[in-house]
């Protein structure tokens, strides 16, 4: 085997000559590049000029080339891999696309040589391969930090508008067409598609965000905000003391919806971003509906009981107690045996259908309604009492959960 330090000594000159042949072919070189980009779909989209391509090439082949002579670099080539880095990540351009626009220095600057090269030159060539393949890979790495770095920045500062624009977007009410349209173009979605928001407080806050935080995302900002791209799914919104969370009704955002098993306040079908002020504050206070160990977000089509009896309990609270002095009074075993019965029939209205959920004979349960009505003096087969009977409830101790029984 020959000694290849040794060959890389003998035919260094000769690999200069060939390398100073190609610096005067700069702009063959940038060409037979841009023919081949055509099929790095990030350089398909428009994203990044065509004038801007042609001088970024032939400035990157001056820098490699001048790189592998070990010739100092003029100051408009230093830093040259770093600003290619991030002036692609404020572009857009896609990772994965930039390395592979990159990775093309390669076989470009090789088949370039390969042209030049006489038939004696091939021992020249595959003895400095090697160092060709190692400045090209320099230069991708650099530029590659240099983007993630970027992209990092981007991110925080498009965390901190969109935090601007939403803490403006609910000091307002989402009454200032202008912020609403200019909220939308910073989250990406259109202003009037449809949301769903999830909001929990103080009792709830920690275990949301837990939740949120468990869920797969494509980036992280700060302040707070957390999101991704349109038809994703979800951004956090921090307010008041009250964890916001919201997305848009598209199959993707309800699965994050639906991922979540969490207690908070649910409101849906929010009729696009300037109802969502509105919409997260009902959210609120629906979380603050929820039953201790409850583990699931509830809309106020479930909790619709409770409001009315804390809203009726503080105007009026002769109302309520009057109709559940009489069950107040019983053991607590009857009592939870005929307030789950009655619970239950008023979700079915059906005593069979009561029967067979609680396991009792149809006269069992006839009997703890007929129980229900002398202690309160509410007839559940009269609906405005049922109604009535719905309420006061909610102010009875809360039932176990647990299966209802004929025990």
């Amino acid at each position: 085997m020959r000694n290849l330090p040794r060959l890389r000594e003998t035919t260094y000159a000769r690999w200069r000559s060939l390398l100073s042949a190609l610096l005067t072919r700069e702009d063959v070189l940038a060409a037979t590049f841009l023919e081949q980009v055509e099929s790095v779909p990030g350089y398909t989209a428009n994203q990044v000029s065509p004038e801007e391509l042609t001088t970024t090439a032939i400035n990157s082949y001056r820098h490699l080339l001048l790189q592998l002579l070990g010739v100092p670099l003029p100051d408009d080539l230093q830093g040259l891999a770093e600003d290619l880095g991030r002036r692609r990540a404020r572009q857009g351009v896609p990772l994965e696309d930039l390395a592979a626009a990159i990775r093309l220095d390669f076989p470009v600057l090789w088949s370039a040589l390969l042209w030049l090269a006489r038939e004696s030159d091939m021992e020249v060539l595959s003895a400095h391969v090697d160092r060709l393949w190692g400045v090209v890979d320099d230069y991708a790495t650099r530029a590659r930090v240099a983007y993630l770095a970027e992209r990092a920045i981007l991110a925080r500062q498009a965390a901190d508008e969109q935090h601007s624009l939403l803490a403006g977007l609910f000091a307002t009410n989402g009454e200032q067409t202008a912020l609403v349209a200019q909220t939308a173009t910073a989250l990406q979605i259109d202003a009037d598609e449809e949301l769903w928001v999830v909001a929990a407080g103080a009792a709830h806050l920690g275990a949301l965000a837990a939740a949120i935080d468990d869920l797969p995302n494509d980036g992280t900002g700060g302040n707070g905000v957390r999101g991704r791209a349109r038809g994703g799914s979800f951004t956090r919104f921090d307010g008041d003391g009250v964890l916001y969370v919201f997305g848009v009704e598209s199959p993707s955002g309800r699965g994050v919806l639906d991922a979540l098993s969490v207690a908070c306040g649910l409101n849906r079908h929010v009729a696009g971003l300037a109802e969502l002020p509105a919409s997260a504050r009902e959210a609120a206070v629906i979380d603050g509906l929820i039953p201790d160990g409850d583990h699931t977000p509830r809309t106020i089509q479930e909790l619709w009981p409770r409001q009315v009896a804390r809203t009726l309990g503080a105007a009026f609270p002769a109302f309520l107690a009057e109709s559940t002095a009489g069950i107040d009074l019983l053991p607590e075993d009857e009592r939870r045996r005929i307030t789950d019965t009655v619970r239950v029939f008023l979700t079915t209205g059906s005593v069979q259908d009561t029967a067979e959920r609680t396991f009792c004979h149809r006269n069992t349960v006839k009997n703890r309604l007929g129980q229900f009505t002398r202690l309160t003096g509410l007839d559940l087969r009269v609906p405005v009492e049922a109604a009535a009977a719905v309420i006061a409830l909610e102010v009875l101790p809360l039932r176990e959960r647990r299966h209802v029984t004929c025990l």
